[in-house]
């Protein structure tokens, strides 16, 4: 497979929620988005409010925010298993996106959906090069390609790059290999939504 694939001719987009997404962004409960290369360990204090003492004392920039749509039953291995819907719970932010999910079911793409998420990249911040996972220390029934959908604004959206290719608007990318986004002037978001392919869509990735 290659690393980057546009979807814009295989995933109709025409009935694609929009205006619902920018509303449930705003009505939904959001959490700092872990900062990449964060070492600090301070007792006492979860994941994330280590991300938010790291911001205010050191300088250092949120990368942004997230959004959970679904959270995972339990988190040491959710990573593996984010396309496994029975894994995956929605949470109350689910409520505020019911076109969406109206959307996935209907547009042939996912015979199953695990995990959904709206990742918030703030003013000015980007997300810097990284890999999502080092598959060599993945247990070996997980060691392949998430299937997953990438969808951002196609007016106002991420720029994200894989392997220093630029993505369309919607997107699938080989997130083990290396990616990042360039920082942008105002907020931008993007949705991930992690499932199980038909096998109908994957007959039409052999075509792009």
């Amino acid at each position: 497979m290659k690393d980057v694939y546009d979807l814009t001719s295989i995933v109709d987009s025409a009935f694609f929620p929009w205006d619902e997404v920018a509303l449930g962004i705003a009505k939904s409960a959001k959490k700092a988005s872990i900062f990449y290369g964060h070492d600090h360990n301070i007792h006492g204090l979860t994941a994330e409010q280590q991300v938010w003492h790291k911001s205010i004392t050191a300088g250092s920039p949120l990368k942004g925010l997230d959004i959970l749509l679904t959270t995972a039953n339990t988190w040491h291995d959710a990573w593996y298993k984010l396309g496994l819907e029975e894994h995956w719970t929605p949470t109350a932010n689910l409520q505020n996106f019911p076109l969406l999910q109206t959307w996935v079911k209907e547009s042939n793409i996912f015979k199953q959906v695990g995990r959904q998420i709206v990742f918030i990249q703030l003013q000015n911040s980007n997300t810097p090069k990284h890999i999502d996972q080092d598959l060599k220390n993945a247990p070996e029934e997980y060691r392949k390609n998430s299937e997953f959908i990438w969808i951002t604004s196609p007016t106002m959206g991420k720029k994200l790059f894989v392997n220093e290719v630029q993505t369309s608007h919607i997107a699938w990318f080989n997130n083990y290999t290396e990616h990042y986004t360039l920082p942008e002037t105002g907020l931008r978001w993007s949705i991930r939504i992690d499932g199980l392919f038909t096998d109908d869509f994957k007959e039409n990735l052999k075509h792009i």
